[in-house]
């Protein structure tokens, strides 16, 4: 089961290298119920590192696949002061600097 979007080019172009895959689409953005559904199912679920453990039931092994996943911070579109600040913070910071994991910039996102 991957998320229901558009998947990142990488990840399309190993999926269209393996047709003998069939890729289940989930909802946008994991949670317990992606995992409960998992467990239940028997199927495999492709998730990141950060997701290890948060079930009982299953098990994360893993992969050393040449790929890579972006990431960002999403916070509301009327944040509180703390929020506000912290924001602020991190975009003097990236004007500085940019911010670079492996080739890929940290993404700020509004959401709400």
């Amino acid at each position: 089961m991957v998320p229901e979007q558009e998947s990142p080019g990488e990840f399309q172009s190993f999926l269209d290298a393996h047709p003998e895959l069939d890729v289940e689409r989930t909802h946008r953005f994991y949670d317990m119920d992606t995992f409960n559904r998992c467990e239940q199912s028997g199927d495999l679920l492709l998730t990141l590192d950060a997701w290890s453990g948060v079930h009982p039931s299953l098990t994360t092994v893993p992969v050393r696949w040449d790929l890579r996943v972006p990431y960002g911070l999403l916070y509301a579109k009327r944040p509180d002061d703390r929020v506000r600040g912290f924001i602020a913070v991190v975009k003097r910071m990236l004007r500085r600097r940019p911010f670079n994991m492996n080739g890929d910039e940290l993404l700020i996102y509004e959401y709400f």
